[in-house]
């Protein structure tokens, strides 16, 4: 049992996860209008840092992968935290859902992405990457 703690791709899980989990914590305690509900928004949270976590663990933990997610997240919350630069009220359910929404987008263009490794036909391999990644080729 000792070994499984031990697992590099373990600890590797382990270690997005939490800073993920924690970065939305932080992020909802920054943005948040008024009082932050502690244990209320948790079931989103963990949705959300297990969505991140099966994405990267997808792609390896690869930092690529890590970066390009945190910017179209990021990109997608920008929509939101417009809202209140204009002085509206931002609940952090908002957040969590405008992050979570990006992160969803995100992951479903990677796991598309992903599946275009088995193709076997080249052309429509590079078809799809082409139309799915936006142009990007890895």
């Amino acid at each position: 049992m000792m070994n499984f703690f031990k697992n590099k791709t373990f600890q590797k899980t382990m270690l997005y996860f939490w800073a993920y989990y924690l970065l939305l914590f932080c992020f909802r305690g920054l943005t948040t209008a008024g009082d932050m509900e502690w244990l209320k928004q948790q079931g989103y949270q963990i949705l959300f840092s297990v969505l991140f976590t099966a994405v990267s663990a997808l792609w390896n933990f690869s930092r690529r992968n890590l970066f390009l997610s945190l910017f179209v997240t990021f990109v997608w919350l920008l929509a939101a935290l417009c809202k209140r630069w204009v002085g509206m009220v931002l609940p952090e359910r908002e957040i969590l859902q405008t992050i979570g929404t990006g992160l969803m987008f995100y992951g479903l263009c990677a796991a598309l992405l992903y599946g275009t490794e088995y193709l076997s036909q080249g052309f429509l391999r590079k078809t799809l990457r082409f139309f799915i990644g936006g142009g990007t080729s890895s």
